[in-house]
């Protein structure tokens, strides 16, 4: 079993960047945009912002785990959290910047794991996510 210690992971330092790179291209279409207003500079300001946003919430997620499991926090969002003993499976996830996926099975009323609804927790790239990911594989049930 996992040791009695709480561990906590940020995400990777990639988000802030990213995130910064769209507030910057935002603020400087919304610049464009007074300047004289354009429909295609209007599309691709809402698409920079939408990236700044995404990677603003990835930037402050925070991925806590505990003896009994992991609890994750996104900004906005209520703490999830998933016990070993609901986990299916583990592994990473993407591309560019490969996250976790979590495939984990929900608790029940009653609190008995609901094995007939499976879902997915996706956690965004964190800092250390080799050793996260090899603890949450142990841990993993049989």
């Amino acid at each position: 079993m996992m040791r009695s210690e709480q561990h906590l992971y940020v995400a990777r330092r990639a988000y802030t960047v990213f995130t910064f790179v769209g507030l910057s291209i935002t603020l400087l279409l919304v610049w464009t945009l007074i300047q004289a207003f354009d429909w295609v500079t209007l599309i691709f300001l809402s698409f920079a912002a939408l990236f700044a946003m995404i990677n603003l919430r990835w930037m402050f997620t925070r991925a806590e785990l505990t003896p009994s499991g992991l609890t994750l926090y996104e900004p906005l969002i209520p703490p999830t959290h998933v016990d070993f003993r609901q986990m299916v499976v583990v592994y990473e996830a993407g591309r560019a910047i490969a996250g976790i996926s979590l495939v984990y099975y929900p608790l029940a009323g009653n609190g008995l794991v609901n094995m007939d609804d499976p879902r997915t927790l996706y956690l965004p790239a964190m800092q250390n996510q080799e050793e996260l990911l090899s603890i949450l594989d142990r841990e993993i049930p049989e």
